[in-house]
């Protein structure tokens, strides 16, 4: 597995932590650290000092990594066939898009006896590869609504490079109206490169990444 040879020194990643961790304390926003390509050692050491979520995108990698007492949650696409290595990891899953995929995290749910939380992604614009269609989300929330081992807790949405703020905007409305309707408690929006436009449009969670761990190789 590749993980990433560009990060930051571990003493920056504490600086950058905690720092981020005063900032969303001021905000009221949950910080979400986004794990991909980090080591499990540095992961080990962040999660002894520092109590934290962790975000990983890939289910193989978070089986590899996985710490066993941390906070974990889904933030990836998810293939349904890659539902049962999850659902006694992850305390949520984020990136629910379909309903097939929600009826197999129900179907797994319900043999490990466990209720799993979930965000519904939504898809704001045509080259993004994940999240549900405006049209078919009325469908996918009559689903998850129906899914005993499932609560539905809010939305996921990724912004586009081209056009954020009004992205962010859009799916902040969405999110309001449907406050309107269902007890929702999560905004998740905004990871490093857009994460201040996604809070200055109400998102009350972030995805960060390479903001705290430094570039990507």
């Amino acid at each position: 597995m590749c993980y990433n040879i560009g990060m930051l020194a571990y003493t920056d990643i504490c600086y950058n932590i905690e720092r981020f961790q005063s900032m969303c304390r001021e905000r009221d926003v949950t910080l979400t650290l986004a794990t991909k390509t980090i080591p499990r050692d540095v992961l080990e050491r962040i999660y002894a000092r520092y109590d934290v979520i962790f975000g990983e995108n890939r289910v193989q990698e978070l089986c590899d990594k996985y710490i066993e007492g941390a906070h974990w949650i889904f933030i990836g696409r998810l293939q349904k066939n890659k539902v049962k290595y999850l659902v006694d990891k992850v305390e949520m899953i984020c990136s629910v898009d379909s309903v097939d995929l929600a009826l197999e995290i129900q179907k797994r749910c319900l043999a490990k006896g466990k209720v799993m939380p979930v965000l519904i992604e939504i898809n704001l614009g045509e080259t993004q590869k994940g999240g549900v269609s405006a049209a078919d989300l009325p469908s996918l929330i009559a689903t998850v609504q129906a899914c005993p081992n499932l609560v539905w807790q809010g939305i996921m949405a990724v912004l586009p490079r081209e056009g954020a703020e009004e992205a962010a905007d859009r799916a902040s409305a969405i999110y309001r109206e449907l406050q309107k309707e269902y007890p929702l408690r999560y905004l998740s929006m905004g990871m490093s490169e857009d994460y201040q436009i996604a809070m200055d449009a109400g998102a009350n969670m972030v995805r960060l990444g390479s903001a705290v761990f430094g570039k990507r190789s």
